[in-house]
């Protein structure tokens, strides 16, 4: 909370402030046809936990198709990601 900067996870500093979600990315992701949701690594790995499960790094953003999760944005490119918009972007491109 206090320097966000120093967040573990990237995709927590670009779509967090201090206190709450960004607006912009609350608006975006309230407005996309995409169904969203978000799971810590934690909860992640408890919710998934398996032994035929990929491995996955982290922060990653996966798609489900057919009961399958598939990278959509993998660990190196989050990683790079300055801000929301370019996160958007990210996304919007890839869809």
């Amino acid at each position: 909370m206090v320097s966000p900067s120093t967040y573990d996870c990237r995709l927590c500093d670009v779509t967090f402030g201090f206190f709450a979600e960004k607006e912009e990315w609350k608006e975006f992701r309230e407005t996309s046809n995409l169904d969203m949701v978000f799971l810590h690594k934690d909860e992640f790995l408890k919710k998934y936990r398996s032994k035929w499960l990929a491995k996955y790094t982290f922060p990653v953003i996966l798609q489900e198709e057919g009961g399958e999760l598939f990278v959509f944005i993998n660990t190196p490119t989050l990683n790079i990601v300055e801000n929301t918009t370019q996160l958007m972007t990210e996304i919007n491109e890839r869809v």
